[in-house]
């Protein structure tokens, strides 16, 4: 789904409307998916701006239908789940991590500004500090973080933030995020059975599948349209 750059904009001086709707449309399409990436950011990570996750859940998931639509062959139906309030979303997030402390994710250091470059390497140590840090031990690699928690999460903070090309992204995100989002629904799914965060589950692994679709094909963005978040 390439689109055009700018010098097919014209030909013979003419303006070529179809490659500024296929431009237009792929705006849109990156802005859908930035959109969709940016709601578990702030659900997962941002304590205090959970709210506005919670006021933009039925966006989510509109969002969500919109991307589907334009990778997958056969997409599922848009879903219009009931209000998500915050409050019952941090009672969720508590119950899922048993200390109840849902600002855990808020604080973690893959926040600090310099992740905002992608950085394979120094990701990895972030990633690996922030597990010694809590007295947790982890074999070094990225493959061994998918079954601890939080580990799971910051693919979304990686697959957003970084800056590569997209052959790069694409390299990254099937060498390592990948299995990480699925670990993450797989531990929603098994501890927060009967609350919102299956559902929440649910939209992960449909974005996941999307993604997954839209590499495969050779999708290619760039900078400036692909993920514009700070």
């Amino acid at each position: 789904m390439a689109a055009g750059n700018s010098g097919d904009i014209q030909m013979n001086g003419n303006v070529d409307w179809n490659a500024i709707a296929k431009q237009t449309l792929r705006y849109q399409y990156d802005a859908k998916r930035a959109s969709v990436c940016l709601w578990f950011i702030l659900f997962f990570f941002n304590a205090e701006q959970r709210r506005e996750a919670s006021n933009q859940w039925e966006s989510l998931w509109h969002d969500l239908s919109f991307v589907e639509q334009m990778a997958l062959p056969q997409p599922p139906p848009e879903l219009k789940p009931a209000p998500y309030p915050v409050e019952q979303m941090n009672a969720d997030l508590a119950l899922l991590f048993k200390n109840g402390d849902v600002k855990m994710l808020s604080e973690t250091a893959l926040l600090k500004p310099e992740s905002l470059t992608f950085d394979e390497e120094g990701f990895r140590n972030r990633l690996l500090d922030r597990y010694t840090d809590n007295g947790i031990s982890i074999e070094p690699g990225m493959e061994r973080l998918a079954d601890t928690l939080p580990a799971e999460f910051s693919f979304l903070q990686a697959l957003i933030s970084q800056r590569a090309d997209d052959k790069e992204q694409a390299r990254f995100f099937f060498g390592h995020l990948r299995p990480l989002g699925y670990a993450t629904i797989k531990v929603l799914r098994e501890k927060a059975s009967g609350t919102n965060l299956e559902l929440v589950a649910q939209a992960l692994h449909r974005f996941l599948v999307a993604e997954e679709t839209l590499y495969k094909n050779g999708y290619e963005g760039e900078p400036l349209s692909a993920r514009p978040i700070n």
